[in-house]
This record gives C-alpha cells, structure tokens and sequence, in this order.
C-alpha cells in the first residue's frame, strides 16, 4: 500500500527519546532539518545536548538497527519519533591510539576519514601517547585545521596541555605559524594565556619567532600583551626585542604593551644585543632609558657601552639618557665600564658628551682612568684622561 502524499498544510515535528527512559531529549521543526542527513542531525542534536554526535546512535522507534549516518533523513506528516542511544567511549586500545595519531599526522582526506572511522567507534580523543602528544597537539603542530575541527567536534580538550611541559594546542600552533588553526582554536574558546610549565604563553612564543599575524591575532583575539615568564618575568615585548623583530615590537607598542615591563626591559634587551633600530624605536615610543634590571640596576647605556654598541649609546645620550647613573651594587658607571673594556671609541664618546671622568666605583673607589692604566688600555688613558 502506497504511503499518502505529505500534506503541505501540516508542519512535520522530529522528537528525539531516550532509547532507555522513554523521556523527550529534543525536538526539530521541519525547517532545522529538512533534507538533512543522519549526520547533520546528529551534530544538531549535539549542540542542543552538549554530547559530541560520536557518541550519539538513532534509530527509527520500531527499528534496532541504528541509521547511518550517511542516508538522508525523509520528514513525514505529523510527529515523528526517533530514540537516542548515548555511547561511552571504547576501552583504550594502543593501535587504535596510534591511528588516530597518525590520522592527525597526516595530510589529505584519507586521514581525515580513518579518524572519522576511529572515534565514531566511539575513542576518546584526550589520550596522551607515549611522546606526551595528544590527537589535537598533533594536529594542531602539523597544521592539519580539518583534524583540528573534527576533534574538536568529537570533545577534544582545547587546553590539555603535554604533561611533559605543558604545551597545548594552540602554543603548538603559534610556534608553527598555523594562523587558521591559531584563529579557530581561539574562536572556539581556548585559553590564550595558558603557558608552558615555565610560564611561556602562545603570544610570547609568536612574538620570539617573529610571527607578526599570529601575534596580531593572539593581541586582537585579548591574550594578555604583558604577561612574563615565571622565572624572569620576560614579556612578549622582551622577547621580539631580543630577536630583532622590529615589526612585532612596533605592533606590540601600538597595541599597549608595557614598555618597561620585565626583570630586563625591553630596551636594555635591545641594546644588549645591538639592534639600534629597535632601541631608536623604544627611544621614540617613550620607554624609560635610564631603567635598570632588577638585579643590579644596569642600565640601557651601561649594557651598550660594556658591549662597544657605539651608536646605540649615542642614540641613548643624544635621547637623554643619564651619562653617569651607576649600577645599585658597586656604582660602575657606562663611561667606567667602557674603559674597563676598552672601547675606546665609546670612552670618546661619553667624554665629549660630559661623562663624568673622576666618577668612581661606590665600593672601592677606583676610576675609569684607573681601570684603563690598570688593564693596560693606553690608548683610552693618553687620548681621554
């Protein structure tokens, strides 16, 4: 006997029950679901529930047999019903695990489809293998956005971190400069200020390796611009002035990093190391030029006059920065440390710029002209002193 023809009149109803309790679980108007596959239903279903769809079966209410999740489901008149059977996840199973890691190692849609296959099973997709990797670390560090999304959807942790050293998904991804995977990872809510073990954070890690679109991303998404590392308080800024990454110091900057933030601030970093284009912009952008590190108070010049970085200490001088501040321990000054180098150059130019020549060290006493005859600099004692 031939079925009747819909009635058009009538607006078609699915209600979801529990296959064990009979209860209601979700109902669908004919517009959420019409033409819709077993599968898209199941992920409708799972949004409203809060249950990943691997772990959903469905089943017509006179059938046993679950639908497959490819067929189309058909709407008819009036209320249809379908029962729901919740899942548990599969006891662990090595080759399995291994599959999944090597689905979200690769590349093409093959791998896509046998992690499909895997935790539709249904596997827990937070297991740790043997390397302290999980599915989405892996996934996430060979930038593969299509396993990302798919474990995701299956319940994957966003911020499980390695036990190891805690790296999690999203760090993977910024070290990688996987930027689609860093926005979905972000947009899906994974924390962007969860570090390392030693407090390194996504941003920090972006902004070291030069990563100008990850870190605009990380700042423009709310990552903390000023977080430091828990052993030296170093900041995102800090650590793009090191490596010479002059845009991302800029973006930083104009984004509000803080400036003088840090054991060592971003400035004496800069001109520990020589970048002078990085020193004229912290100059430029108002960083203090006369705050020292933590410790004993070395200042931006005295690190550049100790490593002969001449035209960094005429940028500082020239941006007025103190000639004669000492370090808090025993008072060497830029000009004394420079003599006691043997920068002769920078002894010059500290001179000529009013250095004070007779500045001594707080402990002993001992003067720039001293430490030069004493090190044996003759061409700093017979030209400067």
């Amino acid at each position: 006997m031939m079925e009747p023809s819909p009635d058009p009149s009538v607006s078609p109803t699915l209600e979801v029950r529990s296959a064990t309790t009979g209860d209601s679980v979700a109902v669908f108007e004919e517009e959420e679901i019409a033409g819709a596959s077993v599968k898209e239903l199941k992920q409708r279903l799972a949004r409203k529930i809060g249950i990943p769809r691997f772990q959903l079966r469905l089943a017509r209410e006179m059938d046993t047999e679950p639908l497959d999740d490819n067929q189309t489901f058909g709407l008819q008149n009036g209320l249809q019903v379908v029962k729901l059977v919740k899942l548990g996840f599969q006891p662990t199973d090595s080759q399995e695990d291994q599959d999944i890691m090597n689905a979200c190692r690769g590349d093409d849609d093959m791998f896509l489809d046998s992690l499909e296959r895997s935790l539709n099973q249904p596997r827990n997709p937070n297991f740790e293998d043997e390397n302290k990797d999980t599915p989405l670390c892996a996934a996430a560090h060979f930038g593969n956005l299509k396993c990302v999304r798919l474990l995701l959807e299956a319940g994957a942790n966003k911020d499980q971190g390695r036990t190891d050293n805690g790296e999690t998904p999203l760090f993977a991804a910024a070290r990688d400069a996987h930027l689609e995977i860093v926005r979905f990872l972000v947009e899906s809510g994974a924390n962007k200020d969860q570090g390392r073990t030693d407090g390194v954070t996504p941003l920090y890690l972006a902004a070291g390796l030069g990563h100008l679109e990850i870190v605009r991303c990380l700042v423009e998404s709310g990552a903390n611009k000023d977080q430091g590392t828990t052993d030296r308080g170093l900041t995102p800024l800090c650590v793009a002035a090191k490596e010479k990454h002059l845009e991302v110091v800029q973006f930083l900057v104009e984004s509000g990093a803080n400036k003088n933030q840090g054991s060592t601030t971003p400035l004496c970093i800069a001109a520990h190391q020589g970048h002078l284009e990085v020193v004229r912009f912290l100059v430029a952008s108002g960083a203090n030029k006369d705050q020292g590190k933590t410790d004993y108070g070395i200042t931006p010049l005295f690190m550049a006059a100790k490593l002969g970085h001449l035209e960094i200490v005429r940028c500082l001088v020239e941006s007025g920065a103190s000639k004669d501040q000492g370090t808090t321990d025993d008072g060497q000054t830029p000009l004394f440390v420079a003599a006691d180098k043997g920068h002769l150059e920078v002894v010059q130019f500290l001179v000529e710029s009013g250095a004070n020549k007779d500045q001594g060290r707080t402990d002993n006493g001992v003067t720039p002209l001293f430490m030069a005859a004493n090190l044996g600099h003759l061409e700093i004692e017979a030209n400067q002193f």
